[in-house]
């Protein structure tokens, strides 16, 4: 019998666990130690790895330098062979993926679309982390500790994944080429209706105490920074591709070939090349009430991941992959959202001019968004 008629006879198909570990950073700390402790390092590594495999029922399949493949039956459950090297292995860091589905096995390695899958998940998690498939976690006895990811899209999956993990860090799962997060991002109406829903909310309650509190403090010098700007009839103008920006005294004026855009406080007009009229008129703050504004946004997304008019809308924020997002950020991000788009929509104008789509600049720079949760 030939060589490849002697190992498509020992091909064979079998259900099976999957157990691949990869250590985080091992280019940096392979660089950055000596001949001699490396080669320790990895005999120590293959020796503890095999054995604690070995002893418990599994097999090796291969070593990958950094890493290995290995196989359990699918009646073994090898969570605390996972724990325990994650706990040996801590510069540099062990981050272990486990699924199970059914293997193609020759004498000397295994293949499939399960494996396949197996290599893309363990791309895009953390060192530190364990994870585990949802067929894994459906059919495993312990599952405390476990926290579900958001909804995932992997390359030669046709449908949304979700992985359980267990980890020390707050953020476990990064973007790769292989693995996106699957999220529906809220749309212009979406944002627009939570936003002026919030600022209604806000007017109606901590507006009005805001202004109570303030009122008595801060009279006399809004009083005089007024009669400073009604003096002030300049205007600040600059040229761009698209046209003529002008703003002065709370007003924004855009000029193109297209049409005319007027802004202020409370109040949209824009006039088309063919003369028409369109004029929208909105609720709006101003004053101290902007900083109680503010901070009204940061600490519903920082507390809840979302204001009461983005709970309406069915909306939430959260960082680009997929985390709440932390205090300072909600503080930047409320920051920018009241001094970029509150004054006259500015910041939808200027997103949409620099971006060409409806991407907020408060979004951009502090890497977050509006995601859809109902």
């Amino acid at each position: 019998m030939g060589k490849v008629a002697q190992e498509e006879k020992e091909t064979n198909r079998k259900l099976c666990i999957i157990f691949l570990l990869d250590l985080e950073g091992f280019t940096k700390f392979s660089s950055s130690t000596d001949a001699e402790n490396f080669e320790s390092f990895m005999k120590d590594f293959q020796e503890k790895t095999s054995k604690l495999i070995e002893d418990n029922g599994g097999k090796i399949i291969k070593y990958m330098g950094d890493g290995f493949l290995a196989l359990f039956d699918k009646e073994k459950e090898p969570l605390e062979i996972a724990e325990k090297l994650q706990k040996d292995f801590t510069n540099p860091k062990a981050k272990i993926f486990l699924h199970i589905g059914e293997v193609v096995l020759t004498p000397n390695d295994i293949f499939g679309y399960h494996v396949n899958f197996a290599f893309r998940m363990i791309e895009a998690i953390k060192g530190g982390t364990i994870a585990i498939s949802e067929p894994l976690y459906l059919i495993i006895r312990n599952k405390e500790g476990f926290v579900e990811s958001p909804e995932l899209k992997v390359k030669g999956v046709d449908r949304p994944v979700k992985i359980y993990i267990k980890s020390s860090s707050k953020s476990s799962i990064v973007e790769t080429d292989n693995v996106k997060f699957l999220i529906k991002e809220a749309n212009p109406i979406q944002r627009l209706v939570s936003f002026y829903a919030d600022i209604a909310i806000f007017s109606l309650t901590i507006g009005i105490l805001s202004g109570v509190v303030v009122k008595g403090i801060v009279a006399r010098e809004i009083a005089s920074k007024n009669a400073i700007n009604k003096k002030d009839e300049k205007f600040f103008e600059i040229q761009t591709p698209i046209g003529e920006i002008a703003a002065g005294r709370g007003k924004v004026e855009i000029k193109t070939e297209k049409g005319e855009l007027k802004a202020e406080t409370g109040k949209i007009e824009i006039k088309t090349e063919e003369g028409k009229v369109a004029q929208i008129t909105y609720l709006s703050i101003g004053g101290v009430q902007v900083i109680f504004f503010a901070l009204y946004l940061a600490l519903f997304w920082y507390l809840w991941g979302r204001t009461p008019g983005e709970w309406i809308a069915q909306i939430k924020v959260q960082k680009e992959n997929g985390d709440r997002i932390g205090l300072g950020t909600a503080l930047l991000r409320a920051i920018l959202l009241v001094v970029l788009v509150l004054p006259a929509g500015l910041g939808i104008i200027l997103s949409i001019i620099i971006y060409r789509k409806f991407s907020l600049i408060h979004d951009v720079l502090t890497k977050t968004r509006a995601v859809v949760t109902g």
